[in-house]
């Protein structure tokens, strides 16, 4: 299991740094091998969200593989906490979050945690590190992200993990190793589906994308497609996990633009020019 701390409410939740004056706010994400005390991954971020949550986990499964179980608190980046339609309030059930998603394709089970004091182990380090790792960075004379992040992964980490680590009881690792073929980029995105218009766009965070035509189909109409957001604020479009081609068209083009097919006699026809 790994605990997974978020919280930027104190230090010893989060370990909130600002370089001692010496460089920008940062925010310290980090994961805690359960069994062996290890830190299974960390790395400074400017802000505190999904992305950069993903970031850290995507580093850890990279390095160790897939943990079986994640233990986290309940932040809205993980449960759904804000209000919901009288629907979902009436059946009892929420959508995931993007990160909940995540680690239930995966096949990792995450625990939620009621109060600070129940992920002790990962709070107990998160103290140790704003002790040396803040005394290590001042003497090393590092202010930039870049200069944290590099020391925090190359030298820091595996030397407080050779020092502080404790064997496991049974020899080997529980981590399970990624499926041959699984695409992380396409599983540590974000996620959500769209209905293709009449002519053949999709809208996405306030942009809208013009799907082409490829060798099977000349028109997307009423399809179902889902849309993934990668780290990187690159977007692609998939339908029946195939990917699509598309562009960027702008809101000007798409008032003038006449529609490419009408629907007559519930039956697609195109319209020549």
């Amino acid at each position: 299991m790994v605990q997974f701390d978020t919280s930027d409410h104190d230090w010893h939740e989060f370990c909130v740094l600002r370089l001692e004056g010496r460089g920008p706010k940062l925010y310290l994400i980090g994961g805690v091998d359960d069994t062996t005390g290890k830190v299974a991954g960390a790395k400074f971020v400017l802000t505190d969200g999904v992305r950069q949550k993903m970031e850290v986990f995507k580093s850890i499964v990279q390095r160790r593989g897939i943990p079986l179980s994640v233990y986290v608190d309940r932040g809205s980046n993980f449960k759904t906490t804000r209000h919901q339609s009288m629907e979902y309030q009436l059946k009892g059930e929420y959508p995931s979050t993007q990160f909940a998603r995540v680690l239930e394709e995966l096949g990792v089970r995450m625990i939620y945690a009621y109060s600070p004091q129940a992920k002790g182990r990962v709070e107990r380090k998160f103290g140790v590190l704003q002790d040396r790792l803040c005394s290590e960075l001042r003497l090393y004379n590092i202010s930039t992200q870049e200069e944290a992040n590099r020391y925090l992964t190359e030298k820091f980490i595996p030397k407080h993990n050779r020092m502080f680590a404790r064997p496991a009881k049974e020899p080997g690792s529980a981590y399970r190793p990624l499926p041959k073929g699984l695409s992380l980029k396409d599983v540590f995105c974000l996620k959500e589906e769209r209905t293709v218009a009449g002519d053949n766009t999709i809208s996405y965070q306030g942009k809208t994308f013009q799907i082409l035509p490829n060798e099977y189909r000349l028109s997307f109409f009423k399809a179902k497609v889902e849309v993934h957001e990668y780290l990187d604020g690159s977007v692609h479009i998939f339908y029946q996990d195939k990917k699509l081609k598309h562009k960027p068209i702008s809101k000007r083009r798409i008032k003038y633009l006449q529609p490419l097919i009408e629907q007559k006699e519930n039956e697609l026809v195109t319209i020549n020019y």
